[in-house]
C-alpha cells in the first residue's frame, strides 16, 4: 500500500499503476508500505475478499531470490549503448 487518503487506500500494482480502494475492503491493520496480495479473477477484476497482507520477511526473501537470479544471468563487463 502506497498511502492512505482518508478512508481510501492507494495501492500500486505490479505495472506501477495506482489503484484507489476503500480501506474497508482491505485486511484490518493494513498500513502504508505493506504489501497486499489480491487474487484477480478471469475478467481481470480484483477479488477484494481474497486480500491478505504479505509478511515482510516473505517479501524480502522473494526480492533476494530475484536479485540472485538477475546476478546469475548478468554476463558482467561493460555495456555498449
Amino acid at each position: 500500500m502506497d498511502r492512505l487518503e482518508g478512508t481510501t487506500a492507494i495501492l500500486i500494482d505490479e505495472r506501477q499503476q495506482q489503484i484507489a480502494v476503500p480501506v474497508a475492503l482491505l485486511p484490518s491493520g493494513v498500513a502504508e508500505g505493506q504489501t497486499v496480495h489480491v487474487v484477480v479473477d478471469d475478467t481481470g477484476k480484483p477479488s477484494w475478499g481474497s486480500a491478505r497482507l504479505v509478511d515482510a520477511t516473505d517479501r524480502k526473501r522473494d526480492i533476494e531470490r530475484l536479485l540472485d537470479k538477475l546476478r546469475r544471468e548478468d554476463p558482467g563487463g561493460d555495456i555498449t549503448l
